[in-house]
Protein backbone atom coordinates (compact mmCIF):
# COMPACT_ATOMS: atom_id res chain seq x y z
CA UNK A 1 0.00 0.00 0.00
CA UNK A 2 2.71 2.45 0.98
CA UNK A 3 4.63 1.63 -2.19
CA UNK A 4 1.56 2.42 -4.36
CA UNK A 5 0.98 5.73 -2.55
CA UNK A 6 4.65 6.62 -2.93
CA UNK A 7 4.51 5.87 -6.66
CA UNK A 8 1.41 8.06 -7.09
CA UNK A 9 3.12 10.98 -5.36
CA UNK A 10 6.32 10.45 -7.35
CA UNK A 11 4.40 10.41 -10.64
CA UNK A 12 2.50 13.57 -9.75
CA UNK A 13 5.68 15.34 -8.66
CA UNK A 14 7.31 14.39 -11.97
CA UNK A 15 4.35 15.76 -13.94
CA UNK A 16 4.31 19.03 -12.00
CA UNK A 17 8.05 19.45 -12.37
CA UNK A 18 7.77 18.82 -16.11
CA UNK A 19 4.94 21.35 -16.49
CA UNK A 20 6.88 23.91 -14.49
CA UNK A 21 9.99 23.41 -16.59
CA UNK A 22 8.02 23.80 -19.83
CA UNK A 23 6.41 27.04 -18.66
CA UNK A 24 9.76 28.35 -17.48
CA UNK A 25 11.24 27.43 -20.84
CA UNK A 26 8.49 29.25 -22.76
CA UNK A 27 8.98 32.35 -20.61
CA UNK A 28 12.73 32.27 -21.22
CA UNK A 29 12.28 31.94 -24.98
CA UNK A 30 9.90 34.92 -25.00
CA UNK A 31 12.25 37.00 -22.86
CA UNK A 32 15.24 36.14 -25.01
CA UNK A 33 13.39 36.90 -28.26
CA UNK A 34 12.50 40.38 -26.99
CA UNK A 35 16.03 40.96 -25.73
CA UNK A 36 17.55 39.71 -28.97
CA UNK A 37 15.46 42.17 -30.98
CA UNK A 38 16.51 45.01 -28.67
CA UNK A 39 20.20 44.09 -28.99
CA UNK A 40 19.92 43.92 -32.78
CA UNK A 41 18.49 47.45 -32.83
CA UNK A 42 21.37 48.65 -30.65
CA UNK A 43 23.86 46.90 -32.92
CA UNK A 44 22.40 48.55 -36.03
CA UNK A 45 22.49 51.96 -34.34
CA UNK A 46 26.12 51.41 -33.36
CA UNK A 47 27.12 50.48 -36.93
CA UNK A 48 25.51 53.64 -38.30
CA UNK A 49 26.91 55.94 -35.62
CA UNK A 50 30.40 54.41 -35.84
CA UNK A 51 30.40 54.99 -39.60
CA UNK A 52 29.26 58.60 -39.16
CA UNK A 53 31.89 59.30 -36.50
CA UNK A 54 34.71 57.80 -38.57
CA UNK A 55 33.70 59.88 -41.58
CA UNK A 56 33.99 62.90 -39.30
CA UNK A 57 37.38 61.77 -38.02
CA UNK A 58 36.06 60.82 -34.54
CA UNK A 59 37.56 57.57 -33.23
CA UNK A 60 36.81 57.94 -29.51
CA UNK A 61 34.71 54.98 -28.25
CA UNK A 62 31.16 55.68 -27.12
CA UNK A 63 28.35 54.04 -25.16
CA UNK A 64 24.61 54.07 -25.69
CA UNK A 65 23.88 53.24 -22.06
CA UNK A 66 25.57 54.20 -18.79
CA UNK A 67 28.76 56.27 -18.86
CA UNK A 68 32.52 56.45 -18.85
CA UNK A 69 34.06 56.80 -15.40
CA UNK A 70 37.08 58.98 -14.76
CA UNK A 71 40.08 57.17 -13.18
CA UNK A 72 40.07 59.54 -10.22
CA UNK A 73 36.52 58.47 -9.31
CA UNK A 74 37.71 55.04 -8.16
CA UNK A 75 40.52 53.77 -5.98
CA UNK A 76 41.31 50.47 -7.72
CA UNK A 77 45.10 50.10 -8.06
CA UNK A 78 45.74 48.14 -4.87
CA UNK A 79 47.11 44.78 -6.05
CA UNK A 80 45.72 43.04 -2.96
CA UNK A 81 42.21 43.66 -4.28
CA UNK A 82 42.81 41.77 -7.54
CA UNK A 83 41.48 38.27 -8.19
CA UNK A 84 40.83 35.89 -11.11
CA UNK A 85 44.53 36.10 -12.05
CA UNK A 86 44.35 39.88 -12.38
CA UNK A 87 41.40 39.84 -14.78
CA UNK A 88 39.20 41.49 -12.14
CA UNK A 89 39.57 43.71 -9.10
CA UNK A 90 37.55 45.51 -6.50
CA UNK A 91 37.71 49.27 -6.16
CA UNK A 92 36.30 51.88 -3.81
CA UNK A 93 34.25 54.77 -5.16
CA UNK A 94 35.82 57.97 -3.86
CA UNK A 95 32.62 59.91 -3.08
CA UNK A 96 30.34 57.20 -1.72
CA UNK A 97 33.01 54.82 -0.32
CA UNK A 98 31.07 51.97 -1.90
CA UNK A 99 32.93 48.96 -3.25
CA UNK A 100 32.68 48.34 -7.00
CA UNK A 101 33.48 45.18 -8.96
CA UNK A 102 35.68 45.80 -12.02
CA UNK A 103 36.28 43.27 -14.79
CA UNK A 104 39.04 44.08 -17.27
CA UNK A 105 38.87 43.76 -21.06
CA UNK A 106 42.08 44.38 -23.02
CA UNK A 107 41.82 46.23 -26.34
CA UNK A 108 45.27 45.26 -27.63
CA UNK A 109 46.00 43.33 -30.81
CA UNK A 110 48.39 40.38 -31.08
CA UNK A 111 51.33 42.83 -31.17
CA UNK A 112 50.24 44.51 -27.94
CA UNK A 113 49.01 47.71 -29.60
CA UNK A 114 45.64 49.37 -29.11
CA UNK A 115 43.07 48.22 -31.67
CA UNK A 116 40.04 50.40 -32.47
CA UNK A 117 38.04 47.43 -33.78
CA UNK A 118 38.51 45.59 -30.49
CA UNK A 119 37.50 48.77 -28.69
CA UNK A 120 34.30 48.85 -30.69
CA UNK A 121 33.57 45.19 -29.87
CA UNK A 122 34.05 45.98 -26.17
CA UNK A 123 31.60 48.87 -26.47
CA UNK A 124 29.08 46.50 -28.09
CA UNK A 125 29.40 44.17 -25.13
CA UNK A 126 28.90 47.12 -22.79
CA UNK A 127 25.72 48.02 -24.70
CA UNK A 128 24.52 44.46 -24.10
CA UNK A 129 25.14 44.65 -20.34
CA UNK A 130 23.63 48.11 -20.18
CA UNK A 131 20.48 47.23 -22.14
CA UNK A 132 17.19 47.68 -20.33
CA UNK A 133 15.09 44.71 -19.21
CA UNK A 134 17.76 42.07 -19.61
CA UNK A 135 16.53 38.49 -19.15
CA UNK A 136 16.99 37.32 -15.57
CA UNK A 137 18.72 34.22 -16.92
CA UNK A 138 21.64 36.38 -18.10
CA UNK A 139 22.61 36.76 -14.42
CA UNK A 140 24.82 39.81 -14.78
CA UNK A 141 25.38 42.24 -11.92
CA UNK A 142 23.98 45.75 -12.32
CA UNK A 143 26.21 47.44 -14.87
CA UNK A 144 27.37 50.94 -13.92
CA UNK A 145 29.64 51.91 -16.81
CA UNK A 146 33.20 51.72 -18.11
CA UNK A 147 36.59 52.88 -16.92
CA UNK A 148 39.46 53.30 -19.39
CA UNK A 149 42.93 52.39 -18.17
CA UNK A 150 45.23 53.99 -20.75
CA UNK A 151 48.40 52.70 -19.11
CA UNK A 152 47.36 49.04 -19.41
CA UNK A 153 45.37 49.48 -22.66
CA UNK A 154 42.22 48.01 -21.17
CA UNK A 155 38.66 48.87 -20.23
CA UNK A 156 37.15 48.10 -16.84
CA UNK A 157 33.52 47.03 -16.77
CA UNK A 158 32.17 48.43 -13.50
CA UNK A 159 29.42 46.52 -11.69
CA UNK A 160 27.49 46.94 -8.48
CA UNK A 161 28.43 43.96 -6.26
CA UNK A 162 26.17 42.26 -3.70
CA UNK A 163 25.35 44.22 -0.56
CA UNK A 164 27.75 42.33 1.70
CA UNK A 165 30.64 43.27 -0.61
CA UNK A 166 29.49 46.77 -1.58
CA UNK A 167 29.40 48.36 1.86
CA UNK A 168 32.65 49.13 3.62
CA UNK A 169 33.23 51.16 6.77
CA UNK A 170 35.37 54.28 6.19
CA UNK A 171 37.66 53.21 9.04
CA UNK A 172 38.25 49.85 7.39
CA UNK A 173 39.00 51.55 4.10
CA UNK A 174 41.64 53.77 5.69
CA UNK A 175 43.25 51.06 7.81
CA UNK A 176 43.05 47.87 5.77
CA UNK A 177 41.21 48.59 2.55
CA UNK A 178 39.03 45.82 1.22
CA UNK A 179 39.54 42.72 3.34
CA UNK A 180 40.38 39.43 1.67
CA UNK A 181 37.11 37.70 2.67
CA UNK A 182 35.24 40.27 0.54
CA UNK A 183 37.04 39.21 -2.62
CA UNK A 184 34.73 37.16 -4.88
CA UNK A 185 35.81 33.70 -5.98
CA UNK A 186 35.50 32.43 -9.52
CA UNK A 187 33.85 29.09 -10.16
CA UNK A 188 37.23 27.64 -11.11
CA UNK A 189 38.72 28.86 -7.82
CA UNK A 190 35.89 27.18 -5.89
CA UNK A 191 36.44 23.93 -7.80
CA UNK A 192 40.21 24.00 -7.36
CA UNK A 193 39.92 24.83 -3.68
CA UNK A 194 37.41 22.02 -3.17
CA UNK A 195 39.64 19.50 -4.92
CA UNK A 196 42.76 20.38 -2.91
CA UNK A 197 41.20 21.04 0.50
CA UNK A 198 41.62 18.43 3.21
CA UNK A 199 38.04 19.04 4.27
CA UNK A 200 35.40 18.15 1.70
CA UNK A 201 34.93 21.23 -0.45
CA UNK A 202 32.83 19.48 -3.08
CA UNK A 203 29.46 21.12 -3.61
CA UNK A 204 26.44 18.82 -3.16
CA UNK A 205 25.21 17.28 -6.41
CA UNK A 206 21.95 19.24 -6.37
CA UNK A 207 23.88 22.51 -6.03
CA UNK A 208 26.14 21.53 -8.92
CA UNK A 209 23.11 20.79 -11.11
CA UNK A 210 21.70 24.18 -10.18
CA UNK A 211 24.96 25.96 -11.06
CA UNK A 212 25.13 24.12 -14.38
CA UNK A 213 21.53 25.01 -15.27
CA UNK A 214 21.98 28.68 -14.48
CA UNK A 215 25.27 28.84 -16.34
CA UNK A 216 23.85 27.13 -19.43
CA UNK A 217 20.85 29.46 -19.54
CA UNK A 218 23.10 32.48 -19.17
CA UNK A 219 25.27 31.27 -22.05
CA UNK A 220 22.11 30.62 -24.09
CA UNK A 221 21.11 34.28 -23.67
CA UNK A 222 24.61 35.37 -24.71
CA UNK A 223 24.41 33.17 -27.83
CA UNK A 224 21.00 34.59 -28.71
CA UNK A 225 22.38 38.11 -28.37
CA UNK A 226 25.24 37.33 -30.75
CA UNK A 227 28.06 36.59 -28.29
CA UNK A 228 29.38 33.06 -28.78
CA UNK A 229 30.87 31.04 -25.93
CA UNK A 230 32.52 27.83 -27.18
CA UNK A 231 33.71 26.15 -23.98
CA UNK A 232 30.45 25.42 -22.17
CA UNK A 233 31.18 21.68 -22.34
CA UNK A 234 34.53 22.12 -20.57
CA UNK A 235 32.91 24.08 -17.73
CA UNK A 236 30.08 21.55 -17.37
CA UNK A 237 32.67 18.77 -17.24
CA UNK A 238 34.54 20.56 -14.45
CA UNK A 239 31.31 21.12 -12.52
CA UNK A 240 30.37 17.46 -12.92
CA UNK A 241 33.65 16.05 -11.65
CA UNK A 242 34.27 19.11 -9.42
CA UNK A 243 37.81 19.09 -10.75
CA UNK A 244 39.65 21.50 -13.00
CA UNK A 245 40.59 20.36 -16.47
CA UNK A 246 44.27 20.69 -15.55
CA UNK A 247 43.87 18.05 -12.84
CA UNK A 248 43.27 15.33 -15.47
CA UNK A 249 46.78 15.56 -16.90
CA UNK A 250 48.53 16.94 -19.96
CA UNK A 251 46.43 15.01 -22.49
CA UNK A 252 43.34 16.80 -21.21
CA UNK A 253 44.71 20.11 -19.97
CA UNK A 254 46.18 21.73 -23.09
CA UNK A 255 44.46 24.96 -24.05
CA UNK A 256 41.15 24.24 -25.76
CA UNK A 257 41.28 25.78 -29.22
CA UNK A 258 38.61 24.41 -31.55
CA UNK A 259 40.63 24.99 -34.72
CA UNK A 260 40.28 21.58 -36.32
CA UNK A 261 43.93 20.61 -35.74
CA UNK A 262 44.88 17.01 -35.03
CA UNK A 263 45.92 17.97 -31.49
CA UNK A 264 42.57 19.58 -30.82
CA UNK A 265 40.71 16.55 -32.16
CA UNK A 266 42.77 14.21 -29.97
CA UNK A 267 41.97 16.31 -26.95
CA UNK A 268 38.29 16.34 -27.87
CA UNK A 269 38.32 12.54 -28.25
CA UNK A 270 40.07 12.08 -24.89
CA UNK A 271 37.55 14.31 -23.14
CA UNK A 272 34.56 12.58 -24.72
CA UNK A 273 35.89 9.18 -23.65
CA UNK A 274 36.39 10.52 -20.13
CA UNK A 275 32.80 11.76 -20.09
CA UNK A 276 31.41 8.46 -21.41
CA UNK A 277 33.42 6.24 -19.10
CA UNK A 278 33.56 8.14 -15.82
CA UNK A 279 31.14 11.06 -15.63
CA UNK A 280 27.85 9.04 -15.46
CA UNK A 281 29.04 7.45 -12.23
CA UNK A 282 29.51 10.92 -10.74
CA UNK A 283 26.43 12.80 -11.94
CA UNK A 284 24.24 10.38 -13.90
CA UNK A 285 23.70 9.65 -17.59
CA UNK A 286 21.48 12.68 -18.33
CA UNK A 287 24.07 15.24 -17.22
CA UNK A 288 26.83 13.29 -18.98
CA UNK A 289 24.83 13.38 -22.22
CA UNK A 290 24.60 17.19 -22.02
CA UNK A 291 28.37 17.47 -21.56
CA UNK A 292 29.05 15.05 -24.41
CA UNK A 293 26.75 17.03 -26.73
CA UNK A 294 28.72 20.20 -26.04
CA UNK A 295 32.11 18.58 -26.51
CA UNK A 296 30.99 16.83 -29.70
CA UNK A 297 29.99 20.12 -31.35
CA UNK A 298 32.68 20.67 -33.96
CA UNK A 299 34.18 23.66 -35.64
CA UNK A 300 31.61 23.13 -38.41
CA UNK A 301 28.82 23.81 -35.90
CA UNK A 302 30.12 27.27 -35.06
CA UNK A 303 27.46 29.39 -36.75
CA UNK A 304 25.34 31.40 -34.34
CA UNK A 305 22.02 29.64 -35.01
CA UNK A 306 23.48 26.14 -34.57
CA UNK A 307 25.25 27.09 -31.35
CA UNK A 308 22.11 28.76 -30.00
CA UNK A 309 20.04 25.64 -30.69
CA UNK A 310 22.67 23.41 -29.12
CA UNK A 311 22.76 25.59 -26.03
CA UNK A 312 18.96 25.51 -25.77
CA UNK A 313 18.93 21.71 -26.05
CA UNK A 314 21.57 21.48 -23.32
CA UNK A 315 19.44 23.70 -21.09
CA UNK A 316 16.45 21.40 -21.66
CA UNK A 317 18.50 18.30 -20.78
CA UNK A 318 19.96 19.89 -17.63
CA UNK A 319 16.44 20.76 -16.48
CA UNK A 320 15.87 17.02 -16.10
CA UNK A 321 18.76 16.63 -13.64
CA UNK A 322 17.52 16.38 -10.07
CA UNK A 323 19.31 15.43 -6.85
Amino acid sequence: MLERISKVYDDEATKRRSRGQRHEGYDLVQEVATFKARVQVLSSKRVRKTSERRQSGITVPFLFANRFWMPEELNYKNRRWEFADGRATLGVEQDSHLVRYIEWKSYTDKDGRGDSDIENDIMKLADLFGAEERPKALRVLTFLGILRDKEELRFGFIFKPPHYIENIEPADELERGISKPRLPQTLLECITKGATSKASGIFPLGDRFNIARKLAKSIYVMHAAGWVHKNLGIVLLEIGFWQSLQSFGENMASDWDDNGSSGCERQRSNLIQLVKNELPGQVGKIYAQAVEACLSASRNDSDAVTREKLCWNVCAVLDQCVA
